[in-house]
C-alpha cells in the first residue's frame, strides 16, 4: 500500500521537480506491495519542516531535498559541495540539516508515544535511536559514504531521485515494527495528518503547468522549402533559419510611433535635410536615443511608404543621425538607401525567402536611384503585386518621409550564416547537442593552467572561472548585482595569458561595452589591448586605427626582459601560496566551528534520547510493580513470606503442598464409597472428625501463623479446605511475582547500563566540546588578521596580475604577425572577411573578441571551434537562433543570465512559430524561438549533463531591503539564499531607502495614468532639495503609452544624460540611484491591462525593482494592490507583496 499526504507544498522549483519523480518511482514500488508505505509532504515538527517523513512497518526516516549534481563532497562536520559548489551556503551543512530534523521528529514522538502506545510495545518495536535520514539529489551524483564515521552510515544516506526508491532499503534494518493500525496511530493521532490531506497523484492539478495553448496555422509572406533528405538537424536549423526571415521581413514595417515629415523635394537626392525642432519631434528622439545603442536600435527614414490594410510598408530605408542646433533638427541620411524586404514580399508578392534575397541584393549593389527603380519594375508580377507601377511612380512623386526607430536588417549575417551551416553540414558537437537539446559531454578537462584574479571573486565567481577553461558548458546565473560581469572579463584575462581565445557576445551593446571597458581597464590608458570590438559599421569603422596602432608598437617594440616578467610571476605564486595558507587556517577555524555545532548537537541529541529510553524503561518498571502490587494485595500477608520461601526450596512449577491440595481436591470432588455412606449414617461427626484429620496432615506443611489464620478465617470444614484451596493459587500467584521481580531486576539492569553508557558517551562529547571550543577561543582573534591580510594579499595580486597580463601581451607580440594584421586592417577598410587562416594569425594579437550576436559574422569567419572559450552574457535575452554560429565557432561554452529577466521579444507570433516549425516538417518542437531564451536551453542541458548551474549568491549592488524583496518573491523556488554585500559607499542618495509606496488613486485611460505623472512631478521636485549632482533617476512603467506621456509630462525635469524614462523592457540592463515605478493601472482598467501585468509579473517586476540603488518610489492605487477581493486586483500576488513590502505614506510624510 502506497500513500502520501501533503501538508503544505515544496517551495522551490528543484523540490516540485524531484518529488514527482520519486513519488512516481516509489508509488511503483509500493502500491501492490504488503507493506504500508507513507510519504509527509513538509509537516510542521516542532518548528522546522522536513521536505519528507516516510513511515512503513519497517521504517521511520526524514528528508531533505537538494540541488546539486556530479561528485558531491562533505561529512558530518565540513562544508558540501556539489561540483565545487558549496551547498548550503553559510547554514548548516545537509547532514547537519538532517540530524536537526530527526532530533525534532524524535524529540516530537517521544512526548506523545506513551499516550497511544504500551511501553513494553515500544521498547521492542519503535526505538527512536533508529530513526533514518536520507539527503535527495535532483540530479545524477557520486557521493563517498566513506566520507562518513562507521555509526552515520548506519542511519545516514545521500541519493538521488531516481535511485531513493532502491536506497530507501539499502539502510542496515532498524527496531521498528509497525502494525497497519500502529502505523494509523502515528499519522492520524500523533503527528495529526488531515485524511484530506491525501494525495493520489502528484504536482496537484493546481501546480501543473498549464496545458499548451491550441495553435492554428496561419498564412505567412515567406515560401518554406525543406528538402526531403534533410536530417532532423537540417530541420531545425532551417526552422530557426525561417524564423529570422520572417521577423526581419517584418522589422520593416513601420510602428505607429513613427513621426511625419514634409520635404520640399526628393529625399532620394538629399544627403541631409533640417526642421524645426518641435515638442513632439524633440520627445520622439529623446525617448530612444539613450537606449539606440545599447538595444541595437536605429534611427530609420522611410521613403515612400505604402499604406496597406493592416500596416504602413516602406520601400526605400535608410539609417539616420541627427543633431540639434538653434532649435532646429539637422538629419544626415545614409548615402546607401535599401530596399526593405517587407516591400518585396508583401507589395511585389515575393514569398521566397531566396527570391527575395535576389531581387535586394541587386537593388541595393545597384549605383543610382534610377537603376534600383528599373530593377524593382523588372521584377513587379501585376497578379501577385498590391499596387501598380503607376502608384509606385506617383508615390516617388511625393515627399514625405517617416521616421521611425527600429532593428531593420540586424538578422541578415545570421540568416546567411544558417544556411552554410545548413547547406555545408558545418556542425560541431557542441552544436549538435544545442540543436537537440540533448546531453553534452561535460566530462572535464583540466589543464594544468594557474589562474589569477583580476578583481575581487567570490568562491562562486572563481568556480565559473574554473569551470569556463575546463568544462564543454558553464552555466551561470544570479539575481542582478551579483557580479556575472566580473566573471567574464575575468576570463578574458586569464586566456590572454593561458594563450586562449575567447569570443564574448550577447544581443545588447551596453553589455558588451560595459565589458569591455572592465576589461580595458586592465591595462593602462592610451595602451594597446588584446580586445578588439566587432560591431555596426560605426564601431567596425573604429578598427583599422586600433589595428595600426597596435602595429606600431609591434615595429617600436623593445624586447621585454624575460626576467622582468618571471619575477612578476614569482611574486604572484608568492602571494598566492600565502593567501593559500591563511585560507587554510580560515577553513580549519570555520571547521572546527562546525564540528562544535555538530558535537553540540549529538549531546543534545543523545540526552533527548536518553531521556526517552529512561522514561520508556522506567514506565515498565512502573507498570511491572504496579501488576506486583496488585497480585500481592490479594494474598493474605502470613502466606507472602511463607510461598516466598517455600518457592527458594521449591522452584519447580509444581510444589509439594501443590500436589496435596490437588490429591485432596480429587478426593473431595469424588464420590463417598458405600462403607462411608453407611457410617455417616450411624455417626454424624465421621466426616467431620475424618476430615479434619486430613486437615491436620495437610496443614503441616505450614507454618503455625498460616494454620492460624485458616482456622481463624474459618467459620467451617469446607471454610478450612476453601483456604487451603486458595493458597494453591496463591502459591501460583507468587510465582508470577517472582518472575515479575527478575523481570524488574533486568530491566533495572539495562536501565543502569543504559545510563552508564549515556553518561560515558556525554562526558566523551562534552570533553571534545571543552577541548574545541577552547582551540575555536584561541583561534578567533586571528581569523579577523587573517581576513584583513587576505584583503590587503588580495588587492596586491590583483595588481601584481595586472602587471602580467600587460607584460605576457606585449611580449606575444612578435613581429611575424604584421603581415596578418596589415592584411586584416585591408580587409576591414575594404569591408571584405579576411581569410580563416589568417584570421587565426589575427587572433594571436587579439584574442578576445567582442561583439553583439548579430554582428560576428562582419568580421569573424565562420569556422568550427575557432575559439577556446565563448562567453554569452545575458543569455536571458538572447534567443537560441542567433547563437548558434557562435556555438559552432567555440570549443568551450559560458551562457550567463537570470532567468527571472524579461525574455528577448520576438517578432512573431506564437501562431507564426507554430506554423514554421510544421513547414519545416517539426511540429513537435517547442517554440523555441518565440518562447524559449538561450539561457533556458542551456540549464536544460547543463542539467542533463549532471552538471550543476552555478549559482551567484552574494549581491553588490543595491539597498538589502530591495534585493531582499526580489530574492525572496522571485529567486527563492530557486533553492538559494542570497547573502547581501552592498558597499555603503554603493547607496548614494540616503534620505529614504528601500521600498517606498506612494498612495495614488488614479484613472487609467489609453493605457495612461495623469495622476500618476503628476506625482512623480511632485516628488521631484522635492528631490531637488536632497540629491546630489551624481546622484541618478530613472522611472519606469510597463505600458509605452505612459512612458511617451512621462517623457513630455517631465523632460524639464530630467537631466540629459542622467535622468531616463522608459518601459521596464527598455531598462533591463540598467540601474539607477533612484528608480520610480510607474503601474498605470486603476479599477478602471479593462482585464487585458491587468493580463499584460499578470502574464510577465516576476519578471516585469523583477527588472523593475532591481534597477533601484537606493531606493524605489512605486506610485499606484495601494488599496487596489492589497484589496482582498481577486476580482478586484492583480490576480497574482506579487504587486500585493511589493505593497506589503513597502513603507507607505505621502511624499510630504516621507521627504
Amino acid at each position: 500500500m502506497f500513500r502520501c499526504f501533503q501538508v503544505s507544498n515544496f517551495r522551490y522549483d528543484h523540490e516540485i521537480k524531484t518529488f514527482k519523480i520519486i513519488f512516481e518511482k516509489l508509488k511503483n514500488k509500493y502500491s501492490n506491495s504488503n507493506q504500508n508505505f507513507n510519504l509527509i509532504i513538509q509537516p510542521n515538527i516542532l518548528g522546522s519542516t522536513p521536505d519528507l517523513i516516510i513511515i512503513s512497518n519497517k521504517l521511520i526516516a526524514v528528508a531533505d531535498i537538494k540541488s546539486g549534481a556530479g561528485t558531491i563532497t562533505g561529512n558530518e562536520n565540513s562544508r558540501w559541495y556539489s561540483n565545487g559548489l558549496e551547498i548550503n551556503k553559510e547554514r548548516e551543512n545537509p547532514f547537519q540539516q538532517i540530524f536537526r530534523y530527526k532530533f525534532d521528529l524524535l524529540n516530537f514522538l517521544k512526548d506523545k508515544l506513551h499516550f497511544y502506545f504500551p511501553p513494553d510495545f515500544i521498547d521492542s518495536n519503535i526505538n527512536l535511536g533508529h530513526i533514518k535520514g536520507f539527503v535527495i539529489f535532483d540530479n545524477v551524483i557520486y557521493y563517498d559514504h566513506s566520507q562518513l564515521q562507521t555509526p552515520t552510515r548506519k542511519w545516514f544516506k545521500v541519493t538521488s531521485a531516481l535511485n531513493f526508491h532502491k536506497d530507501i532499503d539499502s539502510l542496515p534494518a532498524s527496531m521498528i515494527n509497525l502494525s497497519d493500525p500502529d502505523i494509523e496511530t502515528i499519522i492520524f493521532k500523533i503527528l495529526k495528518i488531515d485524511p484530506s490531506q491525501y494525495i493520489d497523484n502528484y504536482p496537484l492539478p493546481e501546480f501543473v503547468e498549464p496545458s499548451e495553448v491550441k495553435l492554428r496555422k496561419v498564412n505567412i509572406p515567406i515560401k518554406i522549402n525543406i528538402p526531403q533528405l534533410y536530417s532532423k538537424h537540417q530541420k531545425i536549423l532551417s526552422y530557426y533559419r525561417y524564423c529570422l526571415v520572417l521577423e526581419d521581413l517584418k522589422s520593416s514595417e513601420i510602428p505607429e510611433s513613427s513621426i511625419a515629415i514634409n520635404l520640399t523635394e526628393s529625399p532620394l537626392a538629399l544627403s541631409s535635410f533640417s526642421t524645426v525642432l518641435t515638442p513632439d519631434l524633440k520627445i520622439f528622439l529623446d525617448k530612444q536615443s539613450f537606449y539606440s545603442r545599447a538595444q541595437n536600435i536605429q534611427l530609420l527614414l522611410a521613403y515612400p511608404v505604402f499604406d496597406l490594410k493592416d500596416s504602413k510598408v516602406p520601400l526605400f530605408i535608410s539609417t539616420t543621425n541627427f543633431s540639434i542646433k538653434n532649435a532646429h533638427v539637422i538629419f544626415s541620411i545614409s548615402d546607401k538607401y535599401e530596399i526593405s524586404k517587407t516591400f518585396i514580399s508583401r507589395v511585389m508578392g515575393i514569398s521566397d525567402p531566396e527570391q527575395i534575397e535576389f531581387i535586394k541584393s541587386n537593388v541595393d549593389k545597384s549605383a543610382t536611384i534610377d537603376e534600383k527603380i528599373d530593377i524593382i519594375i523588372q521584377n513587379f508580377n501585376p497578379e501577385k503585386s498590391s499596387i501598380s507601377i503607376d502608384t509606385l511612380k506617383k508615390a516617388l512623386s511625393s515627399y514625405r518621409v517617416l521616421l521611425f526607430w527600429g532593428t531593420w536588417g540586424t538578422n541578415f549575417k545570421v540568416i546567411r550564416e544558417l544556411e552554410d551551416i545548413i547547406k555545408k553540414g558545418i556542425t560541431t558537437q557542441e552544436l549538435s547537442c544545442f540543436i537537440s537539446q540533448s546531453q553534452i559531454d561535460n566530462t572535464p578537462h583540466p589543464e594544468n593552467l594557474s589562474l589569477l584574479i583580476f578583481s575581487n571573486l567570490n568562491k562562486e565567481q572563481e568556480l565559473a572561472l574554473e569551470s569556463a577553461f575546463t568544462k564543454r558548458l558553464t552555466v551561470v546565473t544570479g539575481p542582478p548585482g551579483t557580479g556575472k560581469t566580473q566573471i567574464s572579463f575575468n576570463i578574458m584575462a586569464n586566456a590572454v595569458i593561458h594563450g586562449k581565445t575567447v569570443l564574448f557576445s550577447t544581443k545588447n551593446n551596453k553589455a558588451v561595452d560595459d565589458v569591455c571597458k572592465k576589461f580595458e581597464k586592465l591595462f593602462p590608458n592610451n595602451s594597446i589591448t588584446p580586445l578588439i570590438r566587432v560591431g555596426n559599421k560605426e564601431v567596425i569603422s573604429r578598427l583599422p586605427d586600433k589595428i595600426l596602432k597596435t602595429i606600431n608598437t609591434i615595429n617600436n617594440n623593445k624586447t621585454i626582459d624575460q626576467n622582468l616578467i618571471n619575477k612578476v610571476k614569482i611574486d604572484i605564486n608568492i602571494i598566492k601560496e600565502k593567501i593559500n595558507e591563511l585560507e587554510s587556517e580560515i577553513s580549519k577555524f570555520h571547521q572546527l566551528q562546525l564540528y562544535y555545532n555538530s558535537i553540540k548537537n549529538q549531546i543534545e541529541f543523545n540526552k533527548s534520547l536518553y531521556e526517552f529510553e529512561k522514561l520508556n524503561k522506567s514506565k515498565i518498571i512502573e507498570n511491572l510493580n504496579f501488576e506486583k502490587e496488585n497480585i500481592l494485595s490479594s494474598i493474605p500477608k502470613p502466606f507472602i513470606d511463607f510461598f516466598y520461601e517455600m518457592r527458594k526450596n521449591y522452584p519447580t512449577p509444581e510444589s509439594l503442598i501443590s500436589k496435596h491440595l490437588s490429591a485432596l481436591t480429587d478426593k473431595l470432588l469424588g464420590k463417598l464409597n458405600l462403607l462411608e455412606k453407611i457410617i455417616l449414617l450411624i455417626n454424624k461427626k465421621y466426616i467431620y472428625n475424618k476430615y479434619t484429620k486430613i486437615f491436620a496432615k495437610l496443614s503441616s506443611a505450614f507454618d503455625p501463623p498460616q494454620i492460624e489464620f485458616i482456622k481463624k478465617m474459618s467459620k467451617t470444614l469446607p471454610d478450612l479446605f476453601k483456604y487451603l484451596l486458595l493458597a494453591k493459587s496463591w502459591e501460583k500467584d507468587i510465582a508470577k511475582v517472582i518472575d515479575i521481580d527478575e523481570k524488574i531486576k533486568e530491566r533495572e539492569s539495562e536501565l543502569e547500563n543504559i545510563k552508564n553508557e549515556f553518561e560515558k558517551l556525554i562526558a566523551d562529547l562534552e570533553r571534545k566540546l571543552v577541548k574545541l571550543k577552547d582551540d575555536i577561543s584561541k583561534l578567533a582573534p586571528k581569523i579577523k588578521q587573517y581576513e584583513e591580510e587576505i584583503e590587503s594579499l588580495k588587492s596586491t595580486l590583483i595588481e601584481k596580475s595586472k602587471d602580467y597580463l600587460r607584460l605576457f601581451y606585449i611580449s606575444s607580440l612578435t613581429p611575424n604577425l604584421v603581415p596578418s594584421l596589415q592584411s586584416f586592417k585591408t580587409s576591414i577598410e575594404n569591408s571584405t572577411i579576411i581569410s580563416k587562416s589568417a584570421f587565426k594569425e589575427v587572433l594571436k594579437a587579439f584574442p578576445i573578441i567582442a561583439t553583439t550576436n548579430l554582428s560576428v559574422a562582419n568580421v569573424v569567419p565562420l569556422e568550427p571551434y575557432l575559439f577556446d572559450i565563448l562567453i554569452i552574457d545575458e543569455a536571458s535575452q538572447s534567443d537560441i537562433a542567433s547563437a548558434l554560429p557562435l556555438i559552432l565557432r567555440s570549443k568551450n561554452i559560458v551562457i550567463i543570465g537570470d532567468p527571472m529577466q524579461l525574455k528577448h521579444i520576438s517578432g512573431l507570433s506564437n501562431d507564426e512559430d507554430a506554423t514554421i516549425a510544421q513547414s519545416c516538417d517539426i511540429p513537435e518542437f517547442k517554440l523555441n524561438y518565440s518562447n524559449k531564451s538561450l539561457y533556458l536551453l542551456a540549464e536544460e542541458i547543463s542539467n542533463k549533463s549532471a552538471n550543476p548551474v552555478i549559482f551567484l549568491t552574494e549581491h553588490y549592488r543595491s539597498y538589502h531591503k530591495i534585493i531582499e524583496f526580489s530574492n525572496s518573491h522571485f529567486y527563492s523556488h530557486i533553492g538559494r539564499e542570497l547573502v547581501v554585500k552592498t558597499p555603503p559607499e554603493n547607496i548614494k542618495f540616503k534620505k529614504i531607502n528601500g521600498i517606498i509606496w506612494i498612495p495614488t488613486q488614479g484613472t487609467e485611460k489609453n493605457k495612461i495614468n495623469t495622476s500618476e505623472a503628476e506625482k512623480i512631478e511632485e516628488i521631484l521636485l522635492k528631490l531637488k532639495n536632497y540629491i546630489d549632482p551624481d546622484i541618478s533617476i530613472g522611472i519606469t512603467t510597463p505600458f509605452r503609452n505612459q512612458a511617451d506621456f512621462l517623457q513630455r509630462y517631465l523632460y524639464k525635469l530630467l537631466r540629459p544624460g542622467i535622468d531616463v524614462v522608459d518601459t521596464v523592457h527598455r531598462f533591463q540592463g540598467d540601474e539607477k540611484d533612484i528608480m520610480f515605478l510607474s503601474l498605470v493601472v486603476s479599477p478602471n482598467s479593462e482585464s487585458s491591462l491587468l493580463w499584460f501585468i499578470n502574464e510577465s509579473a516576476k519578471q516585469l517586476l523583477n527588472v523593475a525593482v532591481t534597477r533601484a540603488r537606493s531606493s524605489l518610489f512605486v506610485i499606484g492605487d495601494y488599496n487596489f494592490a492589497i484589496s482582498p477581493n481577486k476580482s478586484n486586483r492583480f490576480r497574482y500576488d506579487y504587486i500585493r507583496a511589493l505593497a506589503e513590502s513597502s513603507i507607505c505614506g505621502t511624499p510630504d510624510d516621507l521627504l
